[in-house]
């Protein structure tokens, strides 16, 4: 997509049809970045710049992890026939 020389972060954002394919997201409420710093919607953006926006965590990661292994855990034993725990600590 060709842009204008002066455009903001949250002007690039709305031009690129973004929140028209995904509506339920608000520009106010979500985080945006370039390259891995989270930046504000005013700045200027420069050529080649990778926007990224970061949504929340659906999941917590340690719990999800957590849930993975003793998924694994059990798969494993349900072949050696060991009775497995259902609780986690």
């Amino acid at each position: 997509m060709s842009y204008p020389d002066s455009i903001t972060l949250g002007m690039a954002i709305v031009q690129s049809g973004f929140l028209n394919d995904y509506p339920g997201f608000s520009i106010n409420d979500g985080k945006f970045g370039v390259f891995g710093s989270i930046k504000p919607l005013d700045t200027v953006m420069q050529d080649n710049d990778r926007i990224e926006i970061y949504r929340p965590l659906i999941y917590d990661p340690k719990t999800s992890r957590r849930r993975r292994a003793i998924h694994r855990q059990k798969a494993r034993n349900i072949k050696k026939k060991v009775p497995i725990s259902d609780r986690t600590q």
